[in-house]
């Protein structure tokens, strides 16, 4: 009977000498045991096996989880093994049960949130695996005496009862149980001696109740097998972890037996196994890199993956084999996705080995969104998003409704709030500024009635059962046809209802037109409803124990907390394609044992490989170390924790001819992000490495170009220099790129770019000149009969481009509604309480004696506005709209008592006034010049009247005013037009009086600006400028010229700045 520890470097033929050994032993009597850590090595080893030997018999394999439920069997003592759900709902029960007993001080105001549960779940899992029993912890508590420890000892005394209690064992508690068996079962020993060779591979470390479980093994199978990176005089450097692991086995297991290996494994790089044999030693020796190191830099992990891809599909064209190359990472976010996408933009043959969590997977996330949407009530960038899913299909809505769903929630605009989207529904129509219906849905009450029935159908019920709550979830999935035929003989008995009102999940997915992505999905839907049954297990369990038979009734919010804690523990592999034929990309965990001729070792920058440490919530690494040490209780201590040397030496002496490291060099606020302590271990040792480093922006050469998109970009990007500086081999590129309509194209728009930024170019069809005699005929019929007001003025004065883009194309920015108001709501607010403040004026001389009153009216208008102003003007409240209609009533009480004071800046006007009219619409005021008449309509804030009938015009302004050089340089028009418009309302309503000029007034700034008479020169001025802006649009002149530069564009605000191409050149273009 032997049990030998096979030791040596990494990557050294350890595993080679084994599968020799299984080959050589191989019985039809007595069976092999193999013990794996994951389940890619496990077929790895497979894998390995079978090339060995055309046929292997009574080689069975496991991970330990697997190991104690056979043992348990063999013993005739199988056990009910709980669910993670369960674990986590008894927990949860023996807590609220402490609690309500008064058995829970320091945690008391914490310990029934989820997030104390899933902390203390897993503090449980570690006692468990370190062999802790309930009556150890409790001595420890008991002796060091804190509320903290007595807290944790007690949930762990209780749980630990329950399960006995009713005869229920977690996983690792299903360790605990075989390990018993094994020490005390003659039977089960008896049995195990039939074994005739267990086989320990893959492992760095084992967990104290793995060691013991090992240690009792080795007493009765035959011959045992283990092997693990060591050697004895790299203890103290690279080989720390694994010197640690060698004594926990020798601890728990006195008949293991050390047996160095003699390297056996192929023929290495010399330099690569210089790198292996100094790493993290005390003093390492340098040599030369000699071609085996290389180095990748690049600004983020995207970037950084597509050149980790680059540099493969370079080797593989050079005639590797994909099977040869393997990508490493520490952690799959972020660099799962990215080298995925790299890959597929590459059309590499890769497969990215991965155990993501079953909650990244888009079915599993959007069944979540839709189930949450009522929780977050129905947000609508979230419910919008839902409902466009290509994985649902919405039985309420059509495609149309959606969009006109869409269209009402940014014109209103609707943030959130299911009353917010039905008031709005009911109403169903948008009207902009001028009056005009911007958006009107046909059949308004149809699809509010449709709206309410979804609501419904995706709220569910405050209170059930956890059996009701499932049935819900089903019910919204909807049926699958092929359910009965692909269910598992292990997967759940669930009754799937027959759904009217379902999204038809299940017909989305199996309407996939990949076939790994329908795998992929099914996948995942078949974990998500395993949780499901997980969750409803659990609440069944609890009703047949603790409840005696009593079926509970549990809010949705409890329900939900379960669901997301079973949905956390699960996991799933995003690439379920075999290996064969690609390259292999997967984590540093997974990828241990597993050599290959090139490596890549990818975020090797600081804190993402070696990850941060974080310590436990519930026990620092200064507590741990004296729970271990003084107590002797075998938990995790820091320097157990600290794994990543090791891996990283490990993924190191993987590479038998090249390693390739690469690192991002910005972090995501765009600072230097500095190389890792691993980066500069081995650039250390291995001196003349490589190094391809990649700026922020940097477009790549020619030569290095992976696929058409980036040989255009590269191209392109080069032919910006000057012609001598462009070399020999991208003219050739050019050249053959000639042939192609896609390089035609590109080189056709980018003449046209430049020309629109060239001033020595004149404006032309691409920077706003109509060349179509039709198109300038219809929009010269656009301009002349169109109904105008002060904004479209502007806007044609401003910049006729800005003018045709939005008026006559009717283009609108897509920009996501935000709660609170808008400056346009904030204006109408301010307006409003001003409009009836002054309403309630008329009468009053505006003058210091009457200011008291003017405010106290001021003050019960702003209230009564402001309590509607949410639903009225269609915003929703934050939490700082107290403070916000504070801060605008501060405002408006500024502006009220300077208007009710000596020093008012309409006084320069006008004095001795009274409010006359507010909001006064007018309608058609009439503007004739050269281009003819001009029909405009408007609303004039307000209308003051002196004493000797002067009329005095008012524009409140929240923002910035404008100033009289803007009307005479013909920017802005808006009071031109509405003094005219002024003139005009009095000759109709047959009064004697007469305008005598008008102001801007600034509420935020609490000044008046553009103060000016009616007979100024200005005005003609301005009336001039404005016929001559619009005979240009008639003519089709629309060119980007704008009539003042503002910070790069024409005012400080422009919704169609980032395609208009305006710039300084555009000021010295030429129109012809």
């Amino acid at each position: 009977m032997s049990a030998i520890i096979l030791t040596g470097p990494a990557a050294s033929g350890k595993t080679t000498a084994v599968l020799h050994e299984i080959l050589r032993r191989e019985s039809l009597t007595h069976e092999t045991w193999v013990l794996l850590p994951t389940r890619l090595q496990i077929d790895a080893f497979r894998d390995r096996l079978m090339r060995e030997a055309d046929a292997v018999f009574n080689v069975r394999f496991f991970n330990f989880y697997e190991l104690y439920n056979l043992l348990l069997d063999l013993a005739d003592d199988p056990q009910r093994t709980l669910y993670q759900a369960a674990s986590d709902r008894i927990l949860n029960e023996v807590i609220r049960q402490l609690l309500r007993e008064g058995k829970i001080t320091y945690y008391h105001q914490i310990a029934d949130k989820p997030g104390f549960i899933k902390l203390m779940g897993d503090f449980v899992k570690e006692l468990k695996q370190g062999a802790v029993k309930p009556e150890d912890f409790e001595a420890y508590a008991e002796k060091v005496g804190q509320p903290k420890d007595n807290d944790l000892a007690r949930i762990y005394r209780h749980y630990q009862d329950f399960l006995v209690k009713y005869a229920l064992v977690d996983r690792d508690g299903a360790g605990w149980l075989a390990l018993a068996q094994l020490r005390d079962n003659p039977r089960l020993q008896e049995k195990v001696k039939k074994i005739g060779l267990l086989v320990v591979d893959g492992y760095d470390q084992f967990t104290p109740l793995q060691a013991q479980l090992l240690g009792h093994l080795i007493r009765h199978i035959p011959d045992t097998l283990l092997t693990l990176i060591h050697e004895e005089d790299r203890k103290e450097g690279a080989h720390r972890p694994f010197d640690i692991t060698l004594k926990r086995l020798e601890k728990y297991g006195s008949a293991w037996q050390t047996v160095p290996h003699i390297p056996t494994d192929g023929i290495k790089n010399t330099a690569l196994a210089h790198l292996e044999s100094q790493l993290f030693t005390p003093n390492p020796q340098p040599s030369s890199a000699e071609n085996a190191l290389h180095r990748i830099e690049a600004p983020d992990a995207r970037s950084e993956a597509r050149a980790v891809m680059r540099q493969i599909k370079r080797l593989l064209l050079e005639g590797v084999s994909a099977e040869d190359i393997l990508v490493v990472m520490r952690s799959p976010d972020p660099y799962a996705d990215a080298l995925r996408g790299a890959a597929l933009a590459y059309d590499l043959p890769v497969i990215v080995r991965q155990s993501d969590s079953i909650l990244q997977n888009p079915v599993v996330a959007v069944v979540l969104q839709l189930v949450d949407l009522h929780s977050f009530d129905f947000p609508r960038r979230q419910m919008l998003d839902v409902l466009r899913n290509p994985y649902l299909i919405p039985p309420h809505f059509t495609a149309a409704q959606l969009d006109d769903l869409e269209r009402l929630s940014l014109e209103k605009p609707i943030v959130r709030g299911k009353e917010n989207w039905l008031t709005g529904l009911k109403m169903g129509r948008v009207i902009d500024e001028d009056g005009e219906t911007v958006f009107q849905i046909e059949d308004a009450d149809t699809l509010a009635a449709q709206a309410a029935a979804f609501f419904g159908t995706v709220t569910p019920p405050e209170k059930a059962t956890a059996r009701q709550y499932v049935q819900w979830i089903q019910y919204l999935l909807g049926p699958d046809p092929m359910f009965e035929a692909e269910q598992r003989d292990d997967a759940p008995e669930m009754s799937l209802p027959e759904a009217v009102g379902h999204f038809s999940v299940y017909a989305q997915i199996r309407g996939q037109v990949s076939e790994a992505v329908l795998v992929r999905d099914l996948h995942a839907m078949h974990g998500f409803r395993n949780a499901l049954q997980e969750v409803l297990s659990a609440y069944d369990l609890l009703a047949d124990t603790a409840h005696g038979g009593e079926v509970q009734i549990i809010d949705w919010k409890t329900f939900r907390a379960d669901l997301e804690l079973v949905l956390q523990h699960r996991r799933m592999d995003t690439d379920l394609n075999t290996r064969v034929g690609r390259v292999l990309v997967t984590t540093v965990f997974e990828a241990r044992g597993l050599p290959h001729d090139h490596v890549f070792i990818a975020g090797l920058s600081e804190g993402i490989f070696p990850a941060q440490q974080q310590e436990n919530p519930l026990y620092s690494d200064l507590e741990r170390t004296e729970m271990h040490s003084l107590h002797k209780l075998d938990v995790q201590t820091a320097e157990e924790r600290a794994v990543d040397s090791g891996l990283f030496y490990q993924m190191c002496a993987l590479a038998k001819h090249n390693l390739t490291l690469s690192r991002p060099t910005l972090d995501e606020k765009g600072n230097p992000w500095p190389e890792s302590i691993f980066w500069k271990a081995a650039t250390t040792i291995l001196e003349g490495s490589s190094l391809v480093s990649y700026r922020l922006g940097e477009v790549i050469a020619p030569r290095d170009a992976a696929n058409p998109r980036e040989i255009l970009v590269s191209v392109s990007g080069a032919l910006r220099q000057s012609p001598e500086k462009i070399g020999d081999s991208t003219w050739e590129i050019v050249r053959s790129l000639n042939t192609y309509p896609l390089w035609r194209n590109v080189v056709r728009g980018r003449a046209i770019e430049l020309g629109r930024e060239s001033a020595s170019v004149p404006f032309d069809g691409y920077s706003g000149l109509l060349r179509d005699p039709a198109l300038i005929t219809l929009a010269a019929e656009k301009v002349m009969n169109r109904i105008w007001s002060a904004t479209q003025f502007n806007e044609l004065g401003m910049c006729r481009f800005r003018f045709f883009s939005k008026r006559l194309l009717k283009l609108d920015p897509y920009e996501e509604p935000e709660e609170g108001m808008d400056i346009m709501q904030l204006g109408s607010v301010n307006h409003k309480i001003l409009e009836e403040t002054y309403r309630r004026l008329e009468g009053y001389s505006i003058s210091q004696e009457n200011q008291a009153t003017a405010l106290q009216i001021l003050y019960e208008v702003a209230a009564e506005i402001f309590a509607e102003a949410p639903r009225h003007y269609n915003f929703q409240e934050t939490a700082l709209w107290e403070q916000e209609k504070q801060t605008m009533l501060g405002r408006l009480e500024r502006v009220v008592k300077s208007d009710f004071s000596e020093s008012s800046p309409v006084e320069n006007i006008g004095q001795n006034r009274y409010p006359f009219k507010q909001e006064a619409a007018f309608y058609p005021a009439e503007i004739d010049g050269a281009a003819g008449t001009l029909r405009a309509r408007g609303y004039i804030d307000r209308m003051d009247l002196t004493e000797d009938g002067g009329v005095i015009v008012l524009d409140y302004k929240s923002g910035r005013t404008p100033t009289n050089k803007d009307m005479e340089e013909g920017r802005n028009f808006q009071m031109m037009l509405y003094l005219m418009g002024a003139a005009q309302l009095l000759k109709r309503w047959e009064l004697p009086y007469d305008v005598r000029g008008g102001l801007f007034w600034s509420i935020s700034q609490n000044k008046g600006d553009g103060s000016i008479f009616a007979d100024a020169d200005e005005i003609e001025a301005a009336r001039h400028r404005l016929h001559e802006h619009v005979l240009a649009a008639q003519q089709g002149n629309f060119a980007n010229r704008p009539t003042k530069m503002e910070g790069g564009k024409c005012s400080h605000y422009c919704e169609f700045s980032q395609f208009c191409r305006v710039n300084r050149a555009s000021l010295r273009k030429s129109s012809l």
